[in-house]
């Protein structure tokens, strides 16, 4: 039944069922490129279009622990697919008493129904494997600490990657806390085990200068300690507070309030979740950044949809970054358009802070290299301890092109190479990650 360049392709959601009613037909082009070991991008004069890039990960992987822990059902559409909310699904439906009951795909794939447990979750029948997913590793360690089933525990691991990525400081605040987790393998990683008594009440003290995402995972799992918690960072405030500002404004949404009296401490009641009917996940605005650099770089137009002054998320801001480097930037409340200048015509940034968009560190890193100038990108010291050491990666593959860069302390720095022309093509390995 394969036609004319058209293929007969049939997704599977689970052995022996398919996601489709019926087989899908597919270009063979398109299918030849999903299945290659690599592309190669085609240089092209300026670019323009519109798009909606998929659905925020960092939204997607708090609102389903939040959803779960929730009273009542909660419909989540723009819901990201992707490996990690995968692996973060899996781990709740092992916590969840109904298990994969808690799920349901509706509106044809498009919304995600959860059913939530009130707080009520069991002990695992299996380890919480969470592959990569920083988020889901820190997010569902905080979730388990409140899991009150003497006599049980829950092992949280993942890959290679994830078993040296830093856990320590979490640890040990849960640990001083009253909680019982004990490292399985290296001392500061996972895998850990977690003993289920439950999360004490009082004040939890913590370090946060690693990653924001500790923070977040003792606010997540704090609605449900056993009584009110108050978090008292070490330091005078958190790295990346936009990610923190982002939990916050998201557990209001699902009925809780966190009140700041000072800026390194947050107080939290116990009065657990409330679902509200339907969540919908923002565009990411990480990913985002990429097709906004493509009008950077090409001299083109793009507009990203479903990503503007509302959005929740740090690198929503990227957008002004590009504006200091010669853009011209139109920002609304749900829209972001940039124009390009001419091709070769980038500015360099001189000394620039990211540590509120770590994220879009990376896509800030390659438009240095076609830049005019020296950029120096600071803030970002925590980005070695992501997917990939994303610092010494985006050395090592700049380098590849013939671009001139260094590590620094808490960064980068590129000497821009003022257009395109002047470097080299070269294979670029991923990394698995962004």
């Amino acid at each position: 039944k394969n036609i004319g360049g058209k293929l007969k392709c049939v997704l599977l959601d689970n052995i022996g069922h398919c996601y489709e009613p019926k087989a899908s037909s597919v270009d063979a082009e398109l299918v030849r490129m999903i299945c290659s070991p690599c592309i190669t991008p085609v240089p092209k004069g300026p670019l323009s279009g519109s798009v909606r890039v998929p659905g925020s990960k960092s939204v997607s992987n708090r609102v389903l622990p939040m959803a779960v822990l929730g009273k009542g059902e909660c419909r989540i559409r723009g819901l990201l697919t992707s490996d990690d909310t995968q692996r973060c699904m899996e781990a709740l439906t092992l916590l969840h008493e109904e298990g994969e009951g808690a799920f349901e795909w509706a509106d044809n794939g498009n919304e995600l129904v959860v059913k939530g447990s009130g707080g009520r979750l069991r002990v695992p029948s299996d380890e919480l494997y969470l592959g990569n997913s920083g988020t889901s590793a820190r997010f569902l360690t905080g979730v388990s600490t409140v899991v009150d089933k003497p006599g049980g525990k829950i092992v949280v691991t993942g890959n290679n990657r994830m078993k040296v990525r830093p856990i320590k400081d979490m640890v040990d605040a849960f640990t001083k806390h009253g909680c019982s987790i004990k490292y399985l393998e290296g001392e500061g990683c996972p895998p850990i085990e977690i003993e289920t008594k439950g999360l004490p009440a009082g004040t939890l003290e913590m370090s946060a200068q690693i990653s924001s995402q500790y923070v977040s995972g003792v606010l997540i799992a704090a609605p449900l300690a056993k009584g009110p918690l108050s978090l008292q960072l070490l330091e005078d405030k958190a790295i990346s507070e936009p990610y923190i500002e982002m939990t916050v404004g998201m557990m209001k949404q699902f009925g809780v309030s966190v009140s700041k009296p000072k800026s390194n401490r947050y107080d939290i009641t116990n009065t657990g979740y409330t679902n509200p009917p339907t969540y919908e996940v923002e565009a990411d605005a990480s990913a985002a950044t990429y097709p906004l650099a493509i009008a950077a770089i090409t001299g083109g137009k793009v507009t990203c949809e479903a990503v503007g002054t509302g959005s929740t998320q740090g690198d929503a801001q990227f957008c002004f970054l590009l504006e200091k480097m010669g853009c011209t930037v139109q920002q609304g409340a749900d829209s972001t358009t940039v124009q390009g200048p001419a091709a070769g015509s980038l500015r360099g940034l001189g000394v620039f802070d990211m540590e509120s968009m770590t994220d879009a560190f990376m896509t800030a890193a390659v438009l240095a290299a076609v830049a005019k100038g020296t950029t120096r990108i600071t803030g970002v010291a925590n980005q070695r301890v992501k997917e990939c050491n994303r610092i010494q990666v985006m050395q090592t593959e700049l380098s590849k092109c013939g671009v001139k860069c260094s590590e620094t302390e808490d960064g980068i720095e590129i000497e821009g190479a003022g257009g395109v022309s002047s470097l080299r093509g070269a294979v670029i390995h991923c990394h698995d990650d962004h």
